[in-house]
């Protein structure tokens, strides 16, 4: 698992790790969010679920999930993935 300098696992391995834990339109989102990833810093829940044609809440759901991913392994949350998480309100 990769880890930049503070410790922290990079997020797009956090996302790669979680995928086949995820629903099909869970995965459909964390496939945008990892080919996207400059593009979803700066989109809102609804932006992405458009952008995917998924519910905003299905967006809602695959950060959570990918959340609890991380805290199953007792992983410091990126900061990337904070600031996503801010983005989407959860």
């Amino acid at each position: 698992m990769e880890q930049d300098r503070s410790g922290s696992t990079d997020p797009l391995t956090q996302i790669r790790e979680a995928f086949e834990t995820l629903s099909p339109s869970q995965q459909r989102t964390a496939e945008f969010l990892l080919a996207h990833r400059l593009d979803a810093l700066y989109l809102n829940t609804s932006q992405i679920a458009e952008r995917v044609s998924v519910d905003r809440s299905t967006v809602v759901r695959t950060a959570q999930a990918l959340e609890q991913s991380c805290n199953d392994r007792q992983l410091v949350a990126h900061p990337e993935l904070v600031r996503l998480e801010g983005r989407i309100g959860v």
